[in-house]
């Protein structure tokens, strides 16, 4: 009677808890023909009336045109038309949300598919902030007239909540890099949240000068590495080492980006090929009591230009690791 009853405990969890039907949810550019060099596209699709919960995401793309795909949630677009040119996340003219957005997954260099963990997704439509999808896609090339580029996602849904939400802290440096040198970009901010992140990916993005990305939790004084990755491999999300990592108020959490300019100039951060970035993603997930705090405008970005008269105990934290 006890393995009849066991039996029929896990069959009923299978179905009702965690069912193993997903849907598929595509959004892709409808056919885009660029004129320049590193153009940036935006596509909007709004999310009618339901509540979907995200479990993975394969990219579909032109690998000689696009350069990378992020995509954001918005509670509205930036532009009423549902394709526009957009520019990086710091470009308040051309904006990827009418106010704040947030990353939801971001891809580059060839990466494969990306699966959430067993029971965390990401939240979006009816009941969130996040009414629309927004897809942004950057290219690297000027195209042939006869080319419509129709990049994009394949995201795979439920409509089943999971017990565990995701989001993304992005830390960005904006510091320039002097000609003919090794530089070490810091970006670092104290976390103010009342909720516990758990980490539990990382993805790193330069353009051609980065060698090597980190980031980091630091408690005190001691400091607990979340992933470390060059740049010039794969860039999708690769798993946090550490799954028992925890990230808590006061905690600072921080990255540095290692640059290497072989030039007689300075290289600037900005969106073409021919200046740089320093971004460090960290994907984790919150308990879903603690949805509110994926909303949380001041726990979501990180960004340092390098003339930021931030505290020198970060400055100095910055040097342990």
């Amino acid at each position: 009677m006890l393995k009849v009853y066991i039996l029929f405990f896990i069959i009923f969890r299978g179905i009702f808890a965690y069912p193993k039907e997903k849907n598929k949810y595509e959004i892709r550019i409808p056919g885009v023909t660029t004129t320049m060099d590193d153009e940036y596209w935006c596509y909007s699709q709004k999310i009618e009336n339901e509540t979907f919960y995200i479990t993975g995401f394969q990219p579909v793309y032109n690998p000689i045109f696009v350069h990378h795909i992020i995509l954001f949630g918005c509670e509205e677009p930036g532009s009423p038309e549902r394709l526009w040119k957009c520019g990086e996340m710091s470009n308040d003219e051309t904006s990827i949300c009418r106010e704040s957005e947030s990353i939801v997954y971001s891809w580059a260099m060839g990466a494969p598919a990306f699966e959430m963990p067993y029971d965390v997704s990401f939240k979006v439509g009816q009941g969130t902030p996040y009414k629309y999808l927004v897809l942004q896609v950057h290219y690297k090339d000027f195209m042939n007239l006869d080319v419509k580029d129709t990049s994009g996602l394949e995201l795979i849904t439920q409509s089943t909540p999971t017990s565990k939400l995701a989001g993304v802290y992005t830390l960005v440096s904006g510091e320039n890099i002097g000609p003919s040198q090794i530089a070490t970009l810091d970006v670092a901010c104290s976390y103010t949240g009342n909720a516990t992140l758990h980490p539990f990916a990382f993805r790193v993005h330069t353009h051609g000068h980065g060698v090597l990305s980190k980031g980091y939790v630091v408690d005190g004084r001691k400091s607990y590495l979340i992933g470390s990755k060059s740049p010039q491999v794969h860039q999708t999300f690769y798993p946090v080492q550490n799954q028992s990592l925890e990230i808590h108020k006061q905690n600072i959490i921080a990255a540095k980006c290692i640059m290497q300019n072989n030039e007689s100039r300075i290289i600037r951060m900005g969106n073409t090929r021919n200046d740089e970035m320093c971004n460090f993603y960290i994907m984790y997930w919150v308990t879903n009591d603690n949805e509110q705090q994926l909303y949380d405008a001041n726990n979501q970005v990180c960004f340092m230009d390098g003339e930021s008269d931030f505290d020198e105990e970060f400055r100095e934290l910055c040097k342990l690791f």
